[in-house]
């Protein structure tokens, strides 16, 4: 039996749809508002609940551990997390905090601002008592982490300290002060997932060019930048690191594209893309499906694009979220 845990942030979505954001000091008629149910760490446990193929809900177990509110938000997020067949039994309610919020400005274009206010996920501690209890006895354990919690860094040192083959899939977003300190902890990092303003923030920590603004756009300044992340990251199992392109797809430096291998994004007009707020989320917890699957890296890499694809194209982020079966024949196609 695989596991794959999700430590994390549970967010309720207030979000408002525009054709433009205000200026300051300026008012003006929105289109629309909904609420969805968000956060990194439930968007992440939410795709790869809905990624797994039919087989694989019987030999992968998916987990969360966070933290919401004792309140209305924080029941429905817990009830829907559960519905798509994510335990959490460690998603812990917390009766001091209101459950983490995000109010959410989406334009015509699809592209949107975001302001977060954490509430409860501010108050997340994994002890090393709650992960011994969710690892158990079992080996093969997949572990998904980002920002969106108080202290990643402890996390990740505690997840080697306690189950040292575990595959570990980081997101450092939001991006907070990276340093030397923070390359050091990379060691404990399998897959290093970011986008390209985090990889450049990342960067900053040991490449003068990047703190001094001077990296350039280029591909092939990427491709070295991803080549000397990799080189922080644990070398004796994946050692990936993957820089998501938006609209002009991934590019990936591991051991099997040791210089570098681009995977274009799949062609959408700007029609067809709604709300990219839950993208790279998704993007994410493809990519560790599939890897605890056993595909390659450019075979998960090519599923996670396609899902993230299709997750564009809804409103909202966990449940514009496609199911496998979906993703399955896009990718066939």
């Amino acid at each position: 039996m695989v596991a794959i845990t999700v430590i994390g942030s549970l967010n309720y979505d207030l979000v408002t749809y525009t054709s433009v954001v205000p200026r300051g000091g300026e008012t003006i008629h929105a289109k629309s508002f909904e609420t969805h149910y968000g956060g990194k760490g439930l968007n992440e446990a939410v795709a790869v609940g809905k990624l797994l193929s039919p087989e694989q809900k019987n030999n992968i177990q998916v987990k969360m551990i966070g933290r919401v509110g004792n309140d209305l938000f924080g029941k429905e997020m817990k009830d829907y997390v559960s519905s798509v067949g994510v335990d959490v039994e460690n998603v812990l309610v917390d009766d001091a905090e209101r459950s983490g919020t995000a109010v959410i400005l989406v334009e015509d274009s699809g592209e949107n601002r975001i302001l977060v206010i954490p509430g409860s996920n501010g108050k997340l501690e994994v002890t090393e008592k709650i992960l011994k209890e969710v690892i158990g006895s079992n080996k093969n354990q997949f572990f998904i982490l980002q920002n969106e919690q108080p202290d990643p860094v402890k996390h990740l040192e505690l997840i080697r300290k306690i189950e040292p083959e575990a595959t570990v899939v980081y997101n450092p977003s939001p991006i907070k002060d990276f340093n030397t300190e923070n390359t050091d902890v990379l060691g404990a990092v399998d897959v290093l997932v970011v986008n390209e303003s985090e990889a450049l923030d990342c960067a900053k920590a040991f490449s003068t060019e990047a703190r001094e603004g001077n990296i350039g756009e280029e591909r092939s300044k990427f491709v070295k930048l991803a080549k000397d992340l990799k080189g922080f990251l644990n070398q004796s199992k994946l050692s990936t690191v993957i820089i998501t392109l938006g609209g002009e797809g991934s590019l990936v430096v591991s051991d099997a594209f040791p210089e570098g291998q681009h995977f274009p994004a799949m062609e959408l007009s700007k029609k067809q893309i709604i709300d990219t707020t839950g993208a790279g989320d998704t993007f994410l917890g493809a990519v560790t499906v599939r890897l605890a699957n056993g595909d390659s890296i450019d075979q998960a890499v090519v599923f996670a694009t396609a899902a993230a694809s299709l997750t564009v194209q809804g409103k909202g982020a966990a449940e514009a979220i496609p199911g496998y079966e979906q993703v399955s024949k896009l990718v066939s196609s």
